[in-house]
């Protein structure tokens, strides 16, 4: 996650996959104003979707720059604000105020994690540093908003050679970052999570001192622990989207799957559906029109997927995209 030779040269174009396993795609909708990868993509109050950050260029420069997509009007716009930082591989995530959680990432490609973090706010469009930081610099790590208002931070790098299996958690209450007893199962960096229906956290995939990970694994709040899942992945993924949908089931989509060295993989254009009550991964028969991975997947409130910017290529070379579709149900 942290170098373009690993899982960073995973798949491009931007695509729509409906929230029910696939469908027709609009190609109606218009194209961001910048191409991006390892970006993120989140909901806001109003339906919009706020897009922040990201990488444009292999050299994994990061961008400071942030749009807004209206899925009525199908477009991106640009805002004037920038962020505090520049940051990739980072999260952004909504708080129940409404404002969004900026946290983590990484500002170079050296790998070097961070321990910063920033607010958005959308009645002023503007970005505001917090005081607070993350209790360990982290960057391909995932953010998710629990029941309980707090927001669980799990994995990540700390730098070059250093993955994660720790944890966090941000209190908006507060502002401030708690470090939790309890690891992760597994070091993960380029991972993905989902809240699931019961309150509990779904992590799945990514990879640990550049091997892939097709193993899952559970957070409960209750006790601040992990658990790992007996199931596994249909296939190893990494750089993917996890996606919790309205029937409870979690879609995850696309990534890359690691080959026998860092500058050797396979980008994916899979889907599998896990079914909580199951406790089990299947593979989909439809499939994404190109792979791609480093990309972000937002469910929106007509229960539809937006995925945003991504790349395309290798290690060799790599075009990172600044086209969105949507799927139709």
């Amino acid at each position: 996650m942290r170098r373009l030779g690993g899982w960073l040269s995973a798949v491009c174009a931007v695509l729509m996959l409906s929230a029910f396993g696939g469908g027709g795609v609009a190609p109606d909708i218009a194209a961001m104003t910048a191409p991006r990868m390892l970006h993120t993509a989140t909901l806001l109050a109003d339906g919009k979707v706020l897009i922040t950050g990201g990488v444009v260029s292999i050299d994994l420069v990061a961008l400071d720059s942030a749009e807004l997509y209206d899925p009525t009007a199908k477009t991106f716009t640009a805002l004037t604000a920038r962020m505090i930082s520049l940051r990739n591989q980072h999260t952004a995530t909504r708080l129940p105020n409404g404002l969004v959680l900026i946290a983590g990432g990484s500002n170079n490609g050296d790998g070097d994690g961070m321990n910063t973090a920033e607010i958005y706010n959308p009645a002023t469009q503007t970005f505001t540093a917090l005081a607070a930081t993350l209790t360990t610099p982290r960057g391909g790590h995932t953010a998710t908003l629990l029941k309980n208002g707090r927001v669980l931070l799990t994995g990540g790098f700390f730098n070059s050679s250093s993955g994660l299996a720790t944890a966090e958690l941000y209190d908006p209450a507060t502002q401030a970052f708690t470090a939790i007893a309890g690891t992760m199962t597994s070091a993960r960096e380029g991972h993905a999570a989902a809240l699931l229906r019961n309150g509990q956290v779904l992590v799945t995939g990514g990879s640990t001192s550049h091997v892939g990970l097709n193993t899952a694994e559970v957070y409960n709040p209750a006790t601040q622990t992990f658990s790992a899942l007996a199931a596994t992945t249909t296939i190893i993924r990494m750089a993917h989207t996890a996606t919790a949908l309205p029937n409870g089931q979690v879609l995850l989509v696309g990534g890359a799957e690691p080959g026998f060295s860092t500058l050797d993989f396979a980008a994916l254009d899979s889907a599998e559906l896990y079914d909580p009550v199951a406790n089990r991964f299947t593979a989909m028969n439809a499939t994404l029109a190109t792979p791609r991975g480093g990309h972000t997947a937002t469910l929106l409130p007509n229960s539809k997927v937006l995925f945003t910017g991504g790349g395309t290529g290798s290690h060799t070379l790599v075009e990172i995209l600044d086209t969105a579709e949507i799927g139709a149900r």
